[in-house]
């Protein structure tokens, strides 16, 4: 294993019982996750580290900028939880890979000299490097690939953007010419970037695995990742692995000011607390106006712990679902599918509408709920394209109000400790709450999944009752 990991570790569970996956649309990633502060060090690499606007993060940076001055292996994984600081690095990473320009003093900076003559193409997206994200499948040349639901990155994905090959279930009509394997536009070399690389499918992940072991000259992989459990050991053992942490509270507070949040106390407190040491995330929770959800979440926590009913409780929870859902989507309908200052993907950059035509003819009849979408896509990509998006934006908002409850459950379950009670019945909720999203992988219906929870959670027996999804 490369001396930057072993490639098998896990990553370190939350505060919070490691519920949240607190995945975000990758359109909001790379402002999310700017963490601008500088802090003095006392030698080149730490100052390096905290000056780069990466707050927080001098391990990780300090890693890459000695990988920087010795040669970079070719492949990465960067792992940590969302928004403290991987896609900037990732993007800051790529630019001193590739600059012609790249020296001591930028490496130092882990910032791109200023006087390259590339700087503006990496300030309006440089045509080298290349980001990877699930929403792509919405430009894919293949019609199942533009209909389908966006909640994982498949193969073919990973096919027309990376490794080429024949798209599948496209037959012989549509064979992809390797981007990873083209001459890069500015002779510098070429940096792909896998956001949310947990939700590659392990097809895509195996496809991967020649180019990761044999990869073309002056060619970089980057996988981002929250969990780095998810990629297969055949995948982490080829890649050199860079850890960024949660901040500590300390410099979550130091970050806040310079954020340009306006927070009362009360709200910065809870939100704070929800973040677990990610700015991205505070950022995310004021930007969608989760902060409205402080009363309600902690009136939810109360009556379950308290084994109370109130038979509105789904209804408010489908409300606030639904709202950060919309809110999501607004968001992505506005962003670039590739956020990050970076050129879409070269195959992409290909004219699209005869290939996406030819794709449309041969590809096979989806089925179940490929076959609903494409129904849809009859009439219009467009809504079929909008309801894919609509259901991975649902699923993370779900996410999201999971997440809430969770943190607000421990926080009653640390405050009975200090205080000698019983922290057992917020414990419970927590082991139930984290059940939920199994439930939802396995397609149960949402409001009987929540109706469940809530059911459970008024039961004072439920630690002996078995959450199967299925309202009582």
């Amino acid at each position: 294993m490369p001396d930057g990991g072993t490639g098998d570790e896990d990553p370190a569970p939350s505060a919070s019982g490691g519920l949240a996956r607190r995945r975000v649309p990758a359109c909001e990633r790379a402002a999310a996750e700017r963490t601008d502060h500088p802090r003095p060090g006392d030698r080149a690499v730490t100052a390096s580290a905290s000056e780069c606007g990466i707050l927080g993060q001098r391990k990780a940076v300090g890693h890459l900028q000695a990988a920087l001055r010795r040669g970079a292996p070719p492949a990465w994984i960067f792992h940590g939880p969302f928004g403290v600081g991987k896609a900037t690095a990732a993007l800051r990473f790529a630019r001193l890979l590739i600059d012609p320009a790249t020296d001591d003093a930028a490496i130092a900076r882990f910032e791109g000299p200023p006087s390259s003559a590339d700087a503006p193409l990496f300030e309006a997206g440089h045509p080298d490097i290349h980001v990877i994200t699930r929403e792509l499948a919405r430009f894919s040349v293949l019609r199942t690939l533009r209909t389908r639901k966006l909640t994982n990155i498949p193969v073919d994905l990973i096919r027309e953007h990376i490794i080429g090959g024949r798209l599948e279930p496209s037959g012989a009509r549509i064979l992809v010419d390797p981007p990873a394997y083209r001459t890069s536009v500015r002779g510098g070399g070429k940096v792909f970037i896998v956001d949310e690389a947990e939700l590659l499918q392990d097809e895509a992940q195996n496809a991967l695995l020649k180019t990761l072991e044999e990869p073309p000259p002056r060619t970089w992989l980057i996988f981002l990742t929250t969990r780095i459990g998810d990629l297969r050991p055949t995948v982490r053992s080829r890649c050199q692995v860079a850890t960024f942490a949660p901040l500590d509270r300390d410099s979550m507070r130091r970050w806040l000011p310079q954020s340009g949040l306006a927070l009362e106390a009360a709200e910065e407190s809870w939100a704070l607390r929800l973040a677990a040491g990610s700015p991205g995330a505070v950022a995310f929770v004021a930007r969608h106006g989760l902060l409205a959800w402080r009363t309600p979440v902690a009136r939810a926590v109360n009556d379950l712990i308290s084994a109370r009913s109130d038979p509105g409780m789904v209804a408010i929870f489908i409300t606030m679902i639904d709202a950060l859902t919309e809110s999501i989507l607004e968001e992505r309908r506005n962003a670039s599918p590739n956020p990050h200052g970076a050129a879409r993907s070269p195959a992409a950059e290909r004219p699209l509408k005869g290939r996406a035509a030819e794709a449309d003819e041969a590809d096979e009849e989806p089925e179940g709920d490929e076959a609903e979408a494409a129904d849809a896509a009859s009439t219009g990509r467009g809504a079929a394209r909008g309801e894919a998006s609509k259901v991975a934006a649902r699923r993370d908002s779900v996410e999201w109000l999971l997440a809430a409850l969770v943190d607000e459950a421990a926080e009653r379950a640390r405050r009975a400790a200090l205080a000698g009670a019983d922290p057992e019945p917020a414990l419970r909720l927590i082991d139930l709450a984290s059940q939920a999203i199994p439930m939802l992988d396995a397609n149960l219906n949402l409001k009987s999944v929540l109706a469940d929870l809530a059911a459970l959670g008024a039961t004072p027996t439920i630690a002996t009752v078995p959450f199967t999804g299925r309202a009582r």
